[in-house]
């Protein structure tokens, strides 16, 4: 009798990406590459995003993985914003038909505030960036989320990129529909394609968990779908209030302050005001269709 002719990971991406969620996604998916065991991977998804850069690492990570082996991002509830960007490298995405957040290709962050100047400060710009800077940075970061949400999936995907840059979410069916993801299915339907994907007749399943870990975000809990508002970060967490954040739209921090204004940015910024309405301040010009 003979044993399996390999092994199917499933890589657990859960919660808000911050640094430790990358370098477990980073340190599992390396393993992956290096074990001759391991015949194709799973990335099981459900985070509504985080921090850019270290959704960017992720996406690094899957887009080298996916070069070495079959490698499909399965979503039950969330895969939107930062945790969509880590995804798009993925030969495939299923989604389940239920799935409540999936796209919000965009950024969000606190409004820049003026500088104000400082007798501590060694230059007038060591206190912070200056508000056009501030946003001229967050326009650059959203910009580079769309084109490579347009790099791996713009043959699929049925929008414009203008219709991207809206970074609306999408319910698991509208997902499909719109090329945003490729079948409805879930964890087991993903691992059984990878085995066959793989050309494998026996394999086992191993499945890599995310423990419990401090998150430096702190909780998102999900807001109004329905509504445009924005997700924010506590101030008292000892966060600057120009990081920029890459997380779906519908998630808020309910403690913010009065006193912090949001802005949203996809192709278009979008402020918060107090009663929850955006208003639009500004849309910067954005390609053609198809583009």
């Amino acid at each position: 009798m003979t044993g399996p002719e390999g092994t199917v990971a499933v890589v657990e991406l859960s919660g808000t990406i911050d640094e430790p969620t990358a370098q477990f996604v980073e340190r599992q998916l390396r393993d992956a590459r290096h074990n001759n065991s391991i015949k194709g991977v799973v990335l099981d998804v459900e985070s509504g995003g985080g921090l850019p850069a270290q959704s960017e690492r992720i996406y690094a990570a899957v887009e080298r993985t996916s070069e070495e082996m079959p490698v499909i991002a399965t979503v039950d509830t969330l895969g939107a914003s930062g945790a969509y960007l880590s995804m798009v490298p993925a030969d495939e995405i299923y989604v389940a038909p239920s799935a409540q957040a999936i796209g919000s290709v965009g950024v969000t962050g606190a409004a820049p505030q003026s500088l104000q100047p400082s007798a501590g400060d060694t230059g007038p710009n060591k206190g912070g960036f200056h508000p056009d800077e501030a946003r001229e940075n967050r326009e650059i970061l959203a910009e580079l989320f769309i084109e490579s949400v347009m790099t791996q999936r713009g043959d699929e995907i049925e929008l414009s990129r203008t219709e991207v840059s809206r970074a609306k979410v999408y319910l698991g069916t509208e997902a499909v529909e719109n090329g945003f993801a490729d079948e409805l299915g879930f964890v087991d339907d993903a691992i059984a394609d990878v085995a066959d994907q793989a050309g494998l007749d026996s394999y086992t399943v191993e499945t890599r968990d995310m423990e419990q870990q401090g998150n430096l975000l702190g909780s998102l809990p999900i807001g109004d779908a329905e509504s445009d508002a924005v997700v924010t970060v506590r101030t008292d967490d000892g966060l600057s209030r120009q990081l920029v954040l890459a997380v779906a739209p519908q998630f808020v921090d309910r403690a913010v302050g009065d006193d912090i204004e949001v802005v949203y940015h996809s192709g278009e910024y979008l402020s918060s005001d107090r009663t929850g309405q955006p208003v639009r301040d500004r849309a910067p010009e954005t390609g053609g269709d198809g583009e």
